[in-house]
């Protein structure tokens, strides 16, 4: 409900695909994606009505979307919310409430049922024989990863729990897109970029308000072209 209450309030249709950069502009979100250690998805930061996003670029797209997703929750629906850092919980550790809520929060935004119903209507499905063309065909149009999507319709139940899973779907995910004619880069990594409707004043005002350093802060600018200290040079000049 708070999923399709978000996609109402932004207007994003109640099926259609997340556009994820318009997105993050209409929502005002300054959001750098940077190469980091793959233990690191991302973190997010608020600060008064200001939200920073910190997306680890060196994980495939998909994964990297799906944790702007999850990130949306905290910064528009989890009530005081500040701080926090996502990283890997393979090797121990178990998730929090919130977490959880934060990541069937994404999945919903992600991957509406009508949305992933309207599809398979498309193609023609019947019955509960999804078979491997329709699962890329889904992870593709949602730009979600294979694992999300199909462990989505194990949940909505368009997937039988007796299938193997692994040996049906997760075999060979971009070799299997590939061969069907599918671009690959939903499972890359992607470039360290930024996306902001006001870089600047928005790494400014971190800065002031003493959330990030002076080297966090000029390499915030850096990444934009413009080196701090001449700046700073310009301010003090006459």
């Amino acid at each position: 409900s708070k999923a399709t209450e978000f996609r109402r309030r932004f207007d994003l249709g109640h099926a259609d695909p997340i556009q994820i950069d318009t997105l993050l502009i209409k929502l005002d979100l300054l959001t750098v994606f940077a190469q980091m250690s793959s233990s690191f998805s991302g973190m997010a930061a608020k600060f008064d009505e200001n939200g920073f996003l910190l997306i680890n670029c060196s994980l495939p797209k998909s994964r990297q979307i799906f944790t702007i997703c999850h990130e949306l929750y905290h910064l528009f629906l989890q009530k005081d919310f500040e701080f926090e850092v996502i990283t890997d919980t393979k090797n121990g550790g178990s998730k929090s409430d919130t977490e959880k809520l934060a990541d069937a929060f994404a999945k919903e935004l992600l991957m509406p049922e009508k949305g992933i119903q309207e599809i398979l209507l498309k193609q023609n499905y019947i019955g509960k024989n999804i078979e491997l063309d329709h699962i890329i065909k889904l992870e593709q149009y949602f730009q979600v990863s294979r694992k999300a999507m199909v462990y989505r319709l194990l949940n909505l139940d368009f997937i039988s729990k007796k299938d193997d899973l692994e040996t049906k779907y997760f075999r060979n995910v971009k070799e299997s897109a590939q061969k069907r004619g599918y671009d690959t880069s939903l499972y890359e990594p992607t470039a360290p970029r930024i996306v902001s409707s006001d870089y600047f004043e928005k790494a400014q005002y971190l800065y002031n308000q003493e959330k990030i350093g002076m080297t966090d802060y000029a390499q915030l600018l850096k990444d934009i072209g413009i080196d701090l200290f001449d700046l700073l040079e310009d301010e003090n000049r006459p």
